[in-house]
């Protein structure tokens, strides 16, 4: 019983802190997701570090890999006529 309590509290204290689904430039996107031109990406090492210390339960690791593994860092610079490149 103790142990199944710890495991909850631990739980409990990481989805509350370590998990990011968006910042101020937007959004987070996953692995499949197309990025909005417009906005540098990074990935959110957060986001891998609470996938990998829960990798044994699956579901984790899922939803941050489909759903929240890139998040915006910033805007791209590109001159007014320009296209805007990687």
């Amino acid at each position: 019983m103790k142990k199944i309590l710890m495991i909850g509290a631990m739980i409990a204290a990481l989805s509350a802190t370590a998990c990011t689904s968006q910042t101020s430039f937007g959004d987070c996107i996953g692995v499949d997701d197309t990025e909005d031109p417009a906005l540098k990406y990074s990935v959110d090492t957060g986001n891998v570090i609470l996938g990998v210390v829960f990798i044994e339960t699956i579901f984790v690791p899922a939803v941050v890999l489909l759903d929240e593994f890139k998040c915006p860092t910033g805007k791209r610079f590109s001159p007014p006529d320009a296209p805007l490149q990687d």
